[in-house]
């Protein structure tokens, strides 16, 4: 699911959620938030589909040598680019690290992928 569809999602549900009354046809044909609540919805949407991207690595591990974004609670430098070898982890400069959570990086728009 793209950022796009997760967060019309998650205003549709907001919606769906303030205005349970209503049948799910006008859910959609009528919009009874105003534009700012709309906007804010969206907005509210859009930020956690960014932040349900970040996987924890006891779910699943990237490719092995895939770089990835990495996030290690309570480390001085908690966000590094790194990759798993298959065994453990490391920083683009060969730096060990234990990471709790990584991010695929996605590839620059118009650019190679």
């Amino acid at each position: 699911m793209t950022t796009e569809e997760k967060a019309r999602a998650y205003a549709e549900n907001r919606l769906r959620t303030a205005h349970p009354d209503m049948s799910p046809s006008r859910h959609k044909a009528v919009a009874l938030f105003d534009t700012y609540d709309m906007e804010q919805a969206y907005e509210d949407g859009a930020t956690e589909a960014l932040a349900s991207q970040w996987v924890s690595v006891e779910d699943r591990l990237p490719k092995p040598h895939e770089e990835v974004l990495t996030y290690t609670i309570g480390a001085i430098d908690e966000n590094a680019v790194a990759y798993h070898d298959g065994e453990d982890w490391y920083t683009t400069n060969d730096e060990h690290i234990r990471p709790h959570y990584w991010l695929p990086i996605p590839p620059l728009k118009g650019g190679d992928e």
